[in-house]
């Protein structure tokens, strides 16, 4: 079946915020995958191509700022899956860290408040303290 795929543009609400992509990569586990943006990244963030508006275009551009951040940083890998004619799911997956450390980050991560703490995955511990 080799049928292109009907794809809708992305709306605001399917945004990633930046500190829950933030979160996520800092707590994730090796192999964790997640979809912070999908559309065509460079029609998404310009000023003058881009159907969203300023707000909608800062909050992508940082969220997809974070992502190469940390991909420089060596703690996720950053893969673009084709989904149709200019369409494209943006995907993060966090990268094994026994292979090689993690660099410092180039650029210093700042969580932005709203952020649920009791939504982070809790590392599982073999002993209760």
């Amino acid at each position: 079946m080799n049928a292109l795929l009907e794809v809708t543009a992305p709306q605001p609400a399917d945004l990633t915020p930046a500190d829950a992509f933030a979160a996520w990569a800092l707590y994730g586990r090796p192999g964790d995958v997640c979809v912070y943006h999908h559309g065509l990244l460079t029609v998404d963030r310009d000023p003058v191509l881009s159907p969203f508006s300023a707000p909608v275009r800062q909050a992508l551009a940082a969220v997809a700022d974070l992502a190469l951040a940390f991909a420089e940083a060596g703690r996720v890998l950053l893969v673009q899956e084709r989904l149709g004619s200019g369409v494209y799911r943006y995907l993060a997956v966090i990268a094994s860290r026994h292979k090689q450390a993690a660099k410092p980050m180039s650029r210093p991560i700042v969580l932005i408040p709203q952020v649920c703490i009791s939504a982070m995955p809790v590392a599982a511990s073999g002993s209760e303290p």
